[in-house]
């Protein structure tokens, strides 16, 4: 009976996304840590991803970016620590001060592509509010990930080169597939 357990666990693991969550930056007395870890433990994302937790080789990077701070703005940074991680994902965040209010704003990253696949933000004043914009939050993040066309189904785009031609009106038209 417990062999199948572990292979049922196994080929779970297997079918789901992994992702990683770093602490976001910025915030006070560990706003940003403790919003990454509540966010990390929603049922919406445990559902959805196979969560992959900070190891103690990737803790220093971690760190050293928080320091600096914009490092987590910036995607080939947090795509390296994906890439450290062995994860397909990475959400990471930052928060800002507005006004008498704080802005959480959370991004996830595609590891593979450094491409930017869905961002959320909210505002706030007392971090207890997080529990009343967590589950939203996890939810239209991980609906924009699995939502997510794979590459394949992306519609295809033909650009025409725009370089000097000596009679524009004899080059061939334009013409886009998969667009409507």
């Amino acid at each position: 009976m417990s062999g199948s357990v572990f292979a049922f666990a196994y080929a779970d693991c297997q079918t789901r996304p992994r992702v990683g969550v770093l602490p976001f930056a910025g915030g006070v007395r560990g706003d940003g840590e403790a919003i990454a870890d509540l966010l990390s433990s929603r049922r919406e994302i445990l559902d959805a991803f196979l969560v992959v937790p900070l190891s103690a080789a990737v803790r220093p990077v971690v760190s050293e970016s928080l320091f600096h701070m914009a490092a987590f703005t910036d995607s080939d940074v947090i795509a390296d620590i994906g890439n450290m991680l062995g994860v397909d994902y990475v959400i990471s965040g930052h928060i800002r001060r507005l006004g008498g209010r704080k802005l959480v704003i959370a991004t996830v990253i595609c590891v593979e592509t450094l491409e930017l696949v869905a961002g959320y933000y909210r505002a706030y004043r007392y971090l207890w509010e997080s529990r009343d914009f967590l589950p939203s939050m996890s939810a239209a993040l991980v609906g924009a990930v699995l939502g997510r066309p794979s590459l394949g189904e992306l519609p295809r785009l033909a650009v025409a080169h725009f370089g000097s031609a000596p009679d524009a009106a004899r080059l061939p038209a334009l013409h886009v597939r998969g667009l409507g």
